[in-house]
């Protein structure tokens, strides 16, 4: 069987690309620390499954984030995007899913942007916070964001993006990561 040739990136492409990946990175940086971690979610392709099909927003809102990084840029929006197309990556949705956290479910004025605070709490509760580049190991990042994707967590939600104390008899295997992560900041504010 034959392979089929590819062009290779145009140097515009490759930097299209780059200047995305940092200003993804910018958005939620951890630290400088933690660029395997950070290039390994941009790598890995964000998925759902039937039984959670409304997780297709958060893929959406993932990719949306490429026309706001062209609008920033100000570069022909058009090309950029046709550079960047493809399937959303884990950073993307964790990125656009701590700027829907911060713009439409916890901002408050006096407290200031803090959508690299959601970003840190996700990686942390997903046990991720831990792969700084000194301690990254590859195996243990993919099986992680496999567990999280395929929803082989608890279905108390154990092991989830969004563990809490009461799923409120929701099976958190089955619950959409916008439910789960409603319920999860509902929690946290109980006094």
């Amino acid at each position: 069987m034959k392979k089929e040739c590819r062009e290779a990136p145009s140097p515009r492409d490759i930097s299209v690309k780059n200047e995305y990946f940092a200003w993804l990175v910018n958005k939620v940086r951890l630290d400088d620390n933690h660029w395997c971690l950070m290039r390994r979610l941009h790598q890995k392709e964000f998925y759902w499954l039937s039984n959670t099909a409304r997780d297709e927003n958060r893929a959406h809102d993932g990719t949306d984030l490429r026309t706001r990084f062209a609008n920033d840029c100000k570069g022909p929006e058009q090309e950029i995007l046709d550079i960047l197309a493809g399937p959303c990556s884990c950073l993307e949705f964790l990125v656009a899913l701590a700027i829907r956290i911060e713009e439409d479910v916890m901002y408050t004025p006096e407290d200031g942007d803090r959508t690299k605070e959601w970003f840190k709490l996700m990686i942390n509760n997903m046990g991720l916070m831990v792969m700084d580049d000194d301690n990254y190991y590859q195996p243990i990042v993919d099986d992680i964001l496999e567990r999280i994707m395929s929803r082989r967590y608890g279905k108390n939600s154990k092991g989830s993006i969004f563990p809490v104390k009461r799923t409120h008899g929701k099976d958190w295997r089955e619950t959409e990561i916008w439910m789960q992560m409603q319920l999860y900041f509902d929690e946290s504010m109980l006094p």
